[in-house]
């Protein structure tokens, strides 16, 4: 039987979930998911890989979407099937709004990232974003973000009739995996930081890509992060965000606290 088809407490290898405190409340995990699950999940992630890669998107193939930002993505829809779905099923996204104890309207925005060796470090901010949606739902109540219908970092709609909603960032995971053993020195980390505008060597800690772990945390006004500049190999892994109100956003820290995506011709 498919991994796919197993519900989510038969896939955990019950390892602790570290929560830690230092510079903002985050969880770490290793050995996140058992043997077979984990295999399957990196076997299915190769595949997407092999398909090479592309400057721009579009394509199918894992591609460039951000100037600035040296990762190669693809994105994540709601026809995503095999062991990569268990990252968009409900019992997945409640688990991680239990772990950073808020509440989510079940969309997601996500999906796989890819740097080539050499790739440079990024900027240091905090995923406190807003994100837009259209009515796309699935049974157990997951929206998938869907880039052909609605613009997630502006909201304009590309269909007639459909409208846009906006949402906010709660809950940012990275998973790692398809990674080469990891040694100090490496880089390829993600950097954590105590505040915003610092240079990017200047973290507080760092969160090694080790395969099979994950670092989980709420997207808040100081959740200051970074991707490390890997010096010795690729680094691979799965990310994603759970979404909360605009409404419960504003209401903890002010619409000012909200970082908009920079329009066209803006400098991010």
């Amino acid at each position: 039987m498919s991994i796919e088809n197993l519900p989510l407490p038969e896939l955990l290898a019950n390892r602790p979930w570290l929560k830690r405190l230092h510079p903002f409340p985050h969880y770490v995990a290793r050995e996140v998911f058992i043997e077979r699950a984990y295999r399957e999940i990196e076997g299915t992630f190769r595949e997407f890989l092999s398909g090479g890669l592309s400057e721009q998107p579009g394509t199918g193939q894992f591609a460039r979407h951000k100037s600035g930002y040296d990762a190669y993505s693809l994105g994540f829809t709601p026809q995503l099937c095999g062991p990569l779905r268990i990252f968009l099923s409900r019992a997945w996204a409640d688990l991680l709004a239990r772990l950073a104890g808020v509440s989510h309207t079940g969309e997601v925005n996500g999906g796989l990232h890819y740097h080539l060796v050499g790739s440079r470090s990024g900027r240091v901010h905090n995923d406190l974003n807003p994100g837009w949606f259209v009515d796309c739902e699935e049974s157990d109540g997951i929206n998938v973000s869907q880039p052909d219908l609605c613009s997630y970092f502006h909201g304009q709609t590309f269909r007639e009739g459909l409208v846009a909603r906006e949402r906010v960032r709660a809950v940012a995971m990275l998973f790692y995996l398809n990674n080469q053993p990891w040694r100090e020195g490496d880089g390829g980390e993600t950097g954590l930081y105590s505040f915003g505008g610092t240079s990017v060597e200047n973290y507080a800690a760092a969160v090694p890509p080790l395969n099979n772990s994950l670092l989980v945390f709420e997207c808040t006004p100081y959740s200051y992060h970074t991707f490390l500049s890997n010096r010795r190999h690729p680094r691979s892994c799965v990310i994603m965000w759970l979404h909360r109100t605009k409404e419960e956003a504003v209401s903890r820290w002010g619409e000012a606290k909200i970082v908009n995506w920079p329009r066209a011709g803006e400098k991010g």
